[in-house]
């Protein structure tokens, strides 16, 4: 797990995991860089560049609906929501790669992103406190 992979982050700036992120990126706990787009425009920017990338996706922003999480498909990335607390939606079935609960961990995160590192084809909604 030597190779760091980039994530692409688009969050609100009331989002409190995206601290953790960056601590776990800082300490190598989790093998990422990660790069937060100060708009819309910017993260559909990167994904044109042919790259592979997980986009790390905060849940109560407005803009990030089913055509956005197509968009990140469609450019080959994997589309990770994180569960907001002002909105619910059916991420997964909107067309999420994985959903991750507010509070999760490295090792939650890790699974989410397995799809970059080559060892599979992970779907679907992450559970808590696994």
């Amino acid at each position: 797990m030597s190779r760091r992979h980039v994530v692409l982050g688009l969050v609100s700036t009331a989002a409190s995991w995206p601290r953790r992120v960056e601590s776990w990126s800082t300490s190598g706990t989790v093998p990422v860089s990660i790069r937060y787009c100060p708009s819309i425009e910017h993260l559909h920017a990167l994904l044109r560049s042919g790259q592979r990338r997980a986009v790390l996706l905060d849940g109560d922003l407005p803009m990030v609906d089913r055509d956005l999480l197509s968009a990140v498909t469609a450019a080959g990335g994997i589309a990770l929501v994180v569960e907001g607390n002002r909105r619910r939606r059916e991420w997964d079935q909107l067309g999420a790669s994985a959903v991750l609960p507010t509070s999760f961990d490295e090792r939650q995160l890790l699974a989410a992103i397995e799809p970059l590192m080559g060892s599979g084809g992970f779907t679907g909604r992450v559970p808590a406190g696994k």
